[in-house]
């Protein structure tokens, strides 16, 4: 039972002790006439914060480049911590980009190739991360451009005046040797 007066309804050691910034507390037991002290240490643990819930886009959803944006679930962390989330798109079942993200809501930098894709998110207390979301598919209908590269791991310009000729042939053996370099075997 709290004291009459007191700010909080009931607590837990655990709140109490964050809220007095302390890492170990004494534990008092009265027994009958007698009086037994017991020390008790209690170390704070910081919990992680549960996987968000991917809203969009999901289920196969056929999505234009331009308009590719992800959102999802904000998670609430259990010891009040500020979280931030890490987005994950995968191609084929591997990593294939990732952004660390503020909010509920983002992008992933660069070019993506049109084709099937995969995202997932989690969310991190700044210490410990918690689990990811369920994967969500999608197929990207009209990609970003640049020359059908790397998913923004490799970029091209023959356009403009860096390069001219010279520059437009270089782009184009580079993107062969590149494209030739991630097949697979």
């Amino acid at each position: 039972m709290m004291p009459a007066g007191s700010p909080f309804r009931s607590v837990t050691i655990r709140q109490l002790m964050r809220f007095f910034d302390i890492s170990s507390a004494a534990l008092r037991i009265v027994v009958s006439s007698s009086t037994v002290t017991v020390a008790l240490t209690v170390t704070p643990v910081n919990d992680a914060p549960p996987a968000p819930t991917a809203i969009s886009p999901t289920g196969g959803e056929e999505v234009d480049a331009a308009d590719l944006e992800f959102t999802w679930s904000a998670a609430a962390d259990p010891d009040g911590d500020a979280v931030t989330y890490r987005l994950e798109l995968l191609r084929g079942g591997l990593l294939y980009a990732q952004a660390v993200i503020n909010g509920t809501s983002g992008t992933i930098p660069g070019q993506l190739d049109k084709g099937d894709y995969t995202w997932r998110v989690l969310a991190n207390d700044g210490d410990v991360s918690g689990p990811f979301s369920a994967e969500q598919s999608f197929t990207l209908v009209r990609g970003g451009g640049g020359g059908g590269g790397g998913g923004g791991l490799f970029g091209c310009s023959t356009t403009g005046t860096s390069g001219g000729p010279a520059g437009a042939l270089l782009c184009v053996a580079a993107l062969a040797l590149f494209r030739r370099s991630t097949r697979s075997p």
